[in-house]
């Protein structure tokens, strides 16, 4: 991610949070950086809400069945 800032700290963040490059504060420039390569695929981009509905379905199941027994 990029970040830029018109009085304050402009920065190059890479797509685990690490931060590549930082300026200083209060300084007039220009830079010329290559952006970090993206991660892959999450698992909500890949599937959607099918994921999270699964999840849901199986805590009300287990408290439904651990309430009957």
């Amino acid at each position: 991610a990029a970040r830029a800032a018109n009085t304050g700290i402009s920065a190059i963040i890479d797509s685990v949070g690490r931060m590549t490059f930082q300026s200083q504060p209060d300084t007039i420039g220009s830079y010329d950086l290559a952006l970090p390569k993206a991660l892959g695929e999450t698992l909500y981009a890949k599937f959607g809400w099918i994921i999270f509905t699964i999840f849901c379905a199986i805590i009300f199941l287990t408290g439904d069945f651990l309430r009957r027994y």
